[in-house]
Parts: C-alpha cells; structure tokens; sequence
C-alpha cells in the first residue's frame, strides 16, 4: 500500500478538520466571554486546551494543504462551505484577538497608573533626594536607602 493509499478521503479529512474548528471556535467563544466579564481566572484555566486545540489544527491544515489538488477537484458547493467555515473562525479568531489586546492594553494602563500614584506620593519633602538618599543637614554620608518597583505584570 502506499502513502497515497493510505490517507483518508480527502472528505473525512475535511469533516474532522470541521469538528476540530468548531470546538476551537466555541473554546475561543468561552475565553472571550469570560475576559469580557472579567473571569481572568476562568480564561487561564482554558490556555492548555487552548494550546493543544491550536497545534492540532495548525497540524490539520498543513495535512489539507498538501492537498490541495484534491481539494480543488471537489464539487464547487464544497468548496464555498470550506470557504464559510474558514470564515467564519477567522473571524470568532479575531474577535478572541481583539479582547486579548484589549484585556493586555487595560492590564498595562492599571499597571502604569499604580506605578504613577507610587511615584506621585515620594514627594520632594518626604526626606529623599532624586538619588534616593535620605535628606540630612548633617551628614552628607549617609547610604542611599533602596528603592525598587516591579513595571511588570
């Protein structure tokens, strides 16, 4: 038998890439609700699945794109359903993308207005100069006191 033989109908193979997108699709669907509504917990439970989902359907498409001849030699109807699918996830995909970015640029603007308000309460009169020591009309010896923040998420 060869390794054409051996392949699956190029059909089934479109059917089981079909269910594989739909319950990626619905994944996405389930993560973008719950960002929306600020389930970061419930978003992160779903990254593994999330992961897993994606590398077999990246692993499926690559199958499909090798055959491309096959799948341009299906009847036009099927074609234009392939085309709908693909359309369709793209854009629940983007969608998905777009509250990610959106959740990422909210995360980053909290972060940066504590890291203000931090900074906004050292005052010049708190006893520290911009080198970070302590102010002393005395001793103009005295250690630096330590001072750091994490600017991460």
């Amino acid at each position: 038998m060869t390794q054409t033989e051996s392949k699956k109908p190029v059909a089934v193979e479109i059917a089981e890439t079909a269910a594989l997108m739909r319950s990626f699709a619905a994944l996405l669907q389930k993560e973008t609700a719950a960002l929306r509504g600020g389930e970061y917990e419930a978003a992160k439970q779903m990254q593994e699945e999330k992961r897993d989902l994606a590398e077999r359907y990246q692993r499926r498409i690559q199958n499909l794109s090798a055959r491309k001849e096959e799948i341009g030699a299906l009847p036009e109807e099927e074609k234009e359903k392939i085309i709908r699918m693909r359309l369709e996830f793209s854009k629940i995909l983007e969608e998905n993308m777009r509250v990610i970015d959106g959740v990422r640029k909210s995360s980053r603007r909290l972060a940066e207005k504590i890291i203000d308000a931090a900074r906004a309460t050292i005052r010049e009169d708190a006893g520290y100069n911009a080198a970070g020591r302590i102010y002393s009309n005395t001793d103009q010896r005295i250690s630096p006191v330590s001072l750091s923040m994490n600017e991460t998420l």
